[in-house]
């Protein structure tokens, strides 16, 4: 548990410092990085697949911190990604070593972390195509990449990684389609992050229950799609529109 609050503190002055001095921003992504690969790898002897989501975190916390507007939002953001990151690694730990069982509440909290995860990480590559420019092609491969990594890691989570293999895939199409849909609404980029959050909300919320129950009830499915429904029809009537 030390070791994790170490790491998170070290977390936090790293996104700081790139919030007070912008120019120091690849070095110190660098510095932190390698450290953080090099400590969970010498920890977990270096299983690779526990290293995985706690570094895409890394990248969109980073990146979604870049975004926000103001100073204020900044500071609460830094704090708030900070706490969040220590929670995944107590839950990484816990399961690693064997600390607690598979039906645990737990999974409901590394459900949220994935959202949150899955948040970052699309404002980020948005932001990168609406104000840097990029490619939309590399935006698409991004998105995909991210969003099959980030299934496949749920999915083995949940023990049920063999069977979501081909579902990871086929969730990695849905994003593809989606994304590429996306690049042409007049929305910033909030409301296009969530519009592809809520699809993979849904996607795995439905797979997880049709993997582990071998059907999916009707009552899930309305659960998602209202929930989704909703935050996209909030987000999207309260987004600033380009054009």
């Amino acid at each position: 548990m030390l070791g994790n609050i170490l790491v998170s503190i070290v977390f936090l002055i790293v996104q700081e410092m790139l919030f007070l001095s912008d120019t120091l921003f690849w070095w110190i992504v660098t510095i932190a990085t390698v450290a953080f690969i090099v400590w969970w790898a010498f920890l977990f002897k270096a299983n690779i697949k526990y290293i995985v989501i706690p570094l895409i975190y890394i990248i969109g916390s980073i990146g979604f911190l870049l975004v926000l507007p103001n100073n204020s939002l900044k500071h609460v953001f830094i704090i708030v990604s900070a706490v969040i990151f220590l929670f995944l690694l107590d839950m990484i730990t816990k399961k690693v070593t064997k600390t607690y069982p598979l039906k645990d509440r737990r999974l409901s909290s590394f459900s949220l972390i994935i959202i949150a995860t899955l948040f970052f990480v699309y404002s980020t590559v948005f932001s990168l195509y609406l104000y840097m420019n990029i490619s939309s092609w590399i935006v698409i491969i991004l998105n995909v990449g991210f969003s099959v990594i980030i299934s496949l890691c749920f999915f083995d989570w949940e023990k049920l990684y063999r069977k979501g293999v081909i579902i990871s895939l086929v969730v990695g199409l849905i994003i593809l389609e989606l994304t590429w849909a996306l690049l042409f609404w007049p929305t910033g980029v909030i409301g296009r992050s969530i519009v592809l959050l809520a699809a993979m909300y849904v996607c795995l919320g439905l797979s997880r229950s049709f993997l582990t129950s071998g059907k999916i009830e009707r009552r899930h499915i309305f659960d998602y799609l209202i929930i989704s429904a909703v935050l996209i029809a909030v987000v999207l009537g309260t987004s600033k529109w380009i054009y």
